[in-house]
């Protein structure tokens, strides 16, 4: 996983915060997310703790389809 990365936010903490896009830009040892977000016309850093936090990346995984075949 390369940082930053560009997430969706969803958290019980600060229901504005659901569905919002952010900038992933740390994984805290203290057990928190350090994202950056956009509110009116200023970016914000705000800290999210990862117990009540899901974050989804926006960039799809690529679908990768094995070079080898299972035999069955």
């Amino acid at each position: 996983m390369e940082l930053p990365a560009k997430v969706l936010i969803y958290t019980n903490l600060y229901p504005e915060l659901n569905a919002k896009s952010g900038t992933l830009i740390s994984i805290g040892d203290q057990n928190f997310y350090e994202v950056q977000v956009q509110f009116r016309e200023r970016r914000h850093t705000v800290l999210l703790p990862t117990a009540s936090t899901i974050l989804i990346f926006e960039e799809p995984l690529l679908d990768v389809k094995p070079d080898f075949e299972i035999e069955r």
